[in-house]
Order: C-alpha cells, then sequence, then structure tokens
C-alpha cells in the first residue's frame, strides 16, 4: 500500500511509503515552508520511489494542532493533488486527515493490561498550559475533544480519569509506526477519510459546548438549511440547484452574537456534506471583494476564486466568483 504522510504543524515534513520498507522522508525548517518547497520535496520524493501520483492509496494529512499557515499550505497541495488525479484518471485520491494527538496514540499502541481504562495524549505548551485528549484504551476511540487546560486542570483531570496511560509528546512520533497503523486499520478509519479538510482547533476545557440543530426547510423560493442553539433559530444557508451537478449558495447569514462562535462553519460544513451526499459536483457562490474574513474561511474550505463581477453590489462593489469542486475534498 503506498501511503503520503504530510506534517507542517511545526517544520514540513513529508514521507513516502512504498511498502514497510520503502520509503522517503525529508524534513525542512518552518521557515522554509512554502509552496515552492512542498512541491520540490514531494517531486523528489516520487522519483525516489519511482512512482506516480496517481499511485498513491492514501494520502495522511495531520491537521494540528500547530502552525495554521503550514496545516492550511497542506490541506492545499493535498486537494490540489486530489482534483488533479481525479480530472485526469479513474483513481480516487483518498485524503484522510489526522490530529497530532492521533498520530501519537496510533504509534505508542501497547498490550493493555488489565489497570488501564484510558489512554490520554498530552502535548505540552510554551506558556504552562497543556493540550489533551482522552481516547479509550479498548478501541481508541475520542472520549473527549482536544482541550486546553492549566496545570490544576490536568492533574484534576487525571484523577476523573483514573486507571489511566499518559503518551507524552516530547519527542517525535515514530512515522513508520504510523505508517504500519494506517495500513492495518483502514476499515477503523473510514470516519477520517475524504472529509472536509479542517484544523484541529483548541478551546479552554471550560468552554462551554455549543449544540446545533439544522433543519431542512424547502417552503420558500429557494430552499434552505437553518441552524438553531437550544434557544432559536440563528442563521441559514440558502441556495438553489443550478443543474444536476452543480448547487449555488445565494446566502449564508449568522445573527451577529453568534459569528465567530463556530455556527457558520458548523453550518457550512453540513451543507457541503448534503451536496456531496446529493452527488454534486461543485458549489458556486459569490462574495464581495471587501469581505476578507468570508473570503478567507473559504479558501479555508477549498473554494478557488474563479472571476470577477464588476460593479455587482448596489454600492459598486465587485464580486468575487468562487468555486469549490467536491470531489478534491
Amino acid at each position: 500500500m503506498i501511503i503520503l504522510i504530510i506534517d507542517s504543524t511545526s517544520n514540513l515534513k513529508l514521507s513516502l511509503f512504498k511498502d514497510d520498507k520503502t520509503q522517503y522522508t525529508k524534513e525542512i525548517d518552518n521557515s522554509k515552508n512554502t509552496s515552492e518547497e512542498i512541491i520540490e520535496i514531494y517531486n523528489e520524493a516520487l522519483n525516489n520511489l519511482k512512482i506516480k501520483t496517481k499511485d498513491i492509496d492514501y494520502a495522511i494529512c495531520i491537521t494540528g494542532p500547530g502552525s495554521f499557515t503550514g496545516i492550511r499550505l497542506s490541506m492545499a497541495f493535498l486537494s490540489g493533488l486530489k482534483t488533479g488525479v481525479q480530472s485526469t484518471t479513474k483513481n480516487k485520491f483518498n485524503i484522510i486527515q489526522l490530529s497530532l494527538f492521533q498520530a501519537y496514540l496510533y504509534t505508542e499502541i501497547k498490550n493493555k493490561t488489565n489497570d488501564t481504562n484510558y489512554k490520554i495524549v498530552k502535548i505540552n505548551t510554551n506558556n504552562d498550559t497543556t493540550y489533551a485528549q482522552i481516547f479509550s484504551y479498548n478501541n481508541l476511540k475520542a472520549i473527549t475533544n482536544p482541550y486546553e487546560y492549566t496545570k490544576t486542570d490536568f492533574e484534576n483531570l487525571l484523577k476523573t480519569y483514573d486507571k489511566n496511560e499518559i503518551i507524552e509528546t516530547n519527542k517525535n512520533y515514530d512515522i513508520k509506526e504510523l505508517y504500519k497503523y494506517i495500513t492495518n486499520s483502514i476499515t477503523e478509519l473510514k470516519d477520517f477519510i475524504n472529509q472536509p479538510l479542517l484544523p484541529c482547533y483548541i478551546r479552554p476545557h471550560y468552554a462551554k459546548p455549543i449544540s446545533y440543530i439544522i433543519k431542512e426547510n424547502n417552503t420558500q423560493k429557494y430552499p434552505k438549511y437553518t441552524i438553531s442553539n437550544e434557544e432559536k433559530e440563528i442563521g441559514f444557508i440558502e441556495y438553489q440547484i443550478i443543474d444536476c451537478d452543480t448547487a449555488e449558495i445565494i446566502n449564508i447569514e449568522i445573527e451577529k452574537q453568534y459569528q465567530n462562535k463556530g455556527a457558520g462553519k458548523y453550518l457550512l460544513t453540513y451543507f457541503i456534506s448534503q451536496m456531496k451526499k446529493q452527488e454534486k459536483n461543485k458549489i458556486l457562490l459569490e462574495v464581495r471583494k471587501s469581505n476578507e474574513t468570508a473570503k478567507h474561511i473559504y479558501t479555508k474550505y477549498g473554494f478557488k476564486q474563479d472571476s470577477i463581477r464588476k460593479n455587482y453590489y448596489s454600492n459598486k462593489e465587485d464580486a468575487i466568483l468562487m468555486s469549490l469542486t467536491l470531489s478534491s475534498i
């Protein structure tokens, strides 16, 4: 099984495995972490192992926590490879996204002892806090989301989840062990294959989880998905189906007091997943040229700028036309 692994959470590390004995690995300083460098290293790896992009069975993207610039670079690069492969061949370029917590977890598997129930992956930071995530010892499924803890809070966490094994991350995880785990555990990783690529965000452990409910509404001129919290409806995404292959987002709105709290991203991720289920291949949208926040979010989801519509809005502002090819995510 041919597997590509890219980790740019700190330094850029690219590993390409042809089998468990044949591998190419190269790491460069994050100050050189550019699109030109990653392309150069990638081509070097292909030539070294005498394979082509279409031969790769799975590409692993490590999604953080770490340098968001580096992580976004990896995501964009792998999305580009996927688009290229699927536009020129019948091969399916599968992308698996794993967090650093999972990378360390999967490379530190040991024989289970009778008195151990949990694996806790711990990542130390530079500001006296700890990032941690808890997994079941039995099946390696996540029990908690990744959170940020103070020293005292982390000690209390260990008391709550006693009978644990702590996985320290003071050294790099073993890339070859990660390859071995992936080749033997593709079925267990099915939930992480070909999902919309998103960085691993860390929230303080005391932040109250937000529950959202999404409903479909087809009673208006344009169909929409509405999003509600536990109290009321707080936003919607309105769209239309252009043809059997294409959907267009007409409008996305989230009430101001609920912006920058994950509701819009949750709604957009849900909408993209629904369009994939409906076997659409492309999503179109337009955004004001001045709306840098929206453009940044759309770009992070894989939308590309197609063209500019001059003087489109009532104030003569230009509209940026963007599209997302769903086969690339």
